[in-house]
């Protein structure tokens, strides 16, 4: 029974060996891994988005002063990019963290983040490390444990129950979540991986986009100047850790909507429990008010006609507007965000959805019913099951 658990470029080197040949053939009596554990890992030498076969987790550190753009995260996105992903990653953010304060050894981090209040003061590292073992023991529990009802009560501790909302917090503690299930329990309407699904969905039925800009962002790093064009993307001054593809959608009035057609023979939803998908509030855009959260509704449609909307909690964690402040550096310059802006999950049980057919749905709708307008950041609308 391994498992591999590592801190800082440790959380590296565990992917590296998990994926080594003698590893994965047992070739030396150790093996395979079981499962990888990143706390606040660090991307320094292997293909940022490698992808492991085993269950992963990465512990990001909303306060970290080593590993500041939280590139732990990019061994999230790898799976995720992988069509024939067949183990589950999970991602968390946990407010107040910062990188040396899981370990009782280390000094202070590099980095004192005095331009953010959310960091001032950062959690006492005695409540860091308790909270990194109640994570680490529920995520050998889900490995390792034979009990059925304790590997589902431990999922639900760490906050992938995907039958039940994402949570605002972990073992007491400030965190919000993003969760990959294994492929063969999810099927995804929109990830994005290129620009042309933001007009043709992954199942084939057209996007429509009502009063609503959309723009593609492919992975990596760039700016307007290496990748003309990219504007919206704000990927050299607004940070989201492991720089995923993603849509950018914005919308200047009530009463947008982005849609998402479903050909016939893909809308038997009712092997699924759960509409999921991954958002963040985009800091630098002047169609969201500083400080207020975002709101909108999904709306599912069946080939009857029948309709049903359900709108996001008034405290949803993924669309509170990030903790940090836009900084000008000149009159000619688009400046910086100071905060870190991590794409997170909104779960949707489908049994909310009332009054229509789920085995027929014909179309999943985005409809931004609830605020004059906005701008997000938006990725992975998919369906879950358990």
């Amino acid at each position: 029974h391994l498992a591999l658990l590592g801190h800082s470029r440790g959380g590296e080197a565990g992917v590296g060996l998990a994926n080594s040949p003698e590893l994965r053939a047992a070739s030396r009596g150790y093996g395979p891994v079981a499962g990888v554990l990143l706390i606040a890992g660090a991307s320094t030498f292997l293909d940022p988005w490698t992808s492991v076969s085993a269950p992963l987790a990465t512990i990001l550190s909303a306060c970290d002063g080593d590993v500041t753009d939280q590139t732990g995260q990019f061994f999230f996105e790898g799976p995720r990019l992988a069509p024939d992903q067949a183990a589950w990653a999970a991602s968390v953010w946990l407010e107040k963290a910062n990188h040396n304060g899981f370990n009782t050894l280390l000094p202070g981090d590099m980095i004192v983040q005095r331009d953010r209040p959310d960091c001032n003061p950062l959690l006492d590292g005695e409540a860091q490390r308790a909270w990194l073992a109640d994570y680490s023991v529920d995520f050998l529990t889900v490995l390792f444990a034979e009990d059925p009802a304790l590997v589902e009560e431990a999922k639900a501790r760490l906050g992938l129950d995907v039958t039940t909302a994402a949570p605002a917090d972990l073992y007491g503690l400030p965190a919000r979540v993003a969760y990959l299930a294994p492929a063969a329990d999810r099927q995804s309407v929109m990830v994005p991986i290129e620009a042309e699904e933001l007009a043709t969905n992954l199942l084939g039925g057209e996007v429509i986009a009502e009063d609503v800009t959309t723009h593609f962002c492919p992975k990596g790093f760039y700016s307007a100047l290496s990748m003309p064009g990219s504007e919206p993307c704000r990927r050299n001054y607004v940070t989201v850790p492991g720089q995923p593809s993603h849509a950018v959608v914005s919308w200047e009035q009530p009463g947008a909507a982005l849609r998402f057609t479903l050909p016939e023979g893909s809308g038997n939803l009712s092997d699924f429990s759960t509409l999921s998908l991954r958002v963040a509030v985009d800091p630098a855009s002047s169609l969201n008010a500083a400080g207020s959260p975002q709101a909108f509704s999904m709306q599912l449609t069946d080939r009857a006609g029948n309709r049903a909307a359900v709108q996001t909690r008034a405290d949803e964690p993924a669309l509170g507007f990030p903790a940090g402040e836009m900084q000008e550096v000149s009159a000619t310059s688009s400046g910086f965000f100071t905060g870190i802006v991590p794409l997170t999950a909104i779960r949707v049980p489908l049994s909310a959805f009332d009054g229509v057919d789920l085995s027929n749905i014909a179309e999943v709708a985005l409809l931004f019913d609830q605020t004059s307008g906005g701008a997000l950041f938006l990725a992975d609308i998919e369906w879950l099951r358990p």
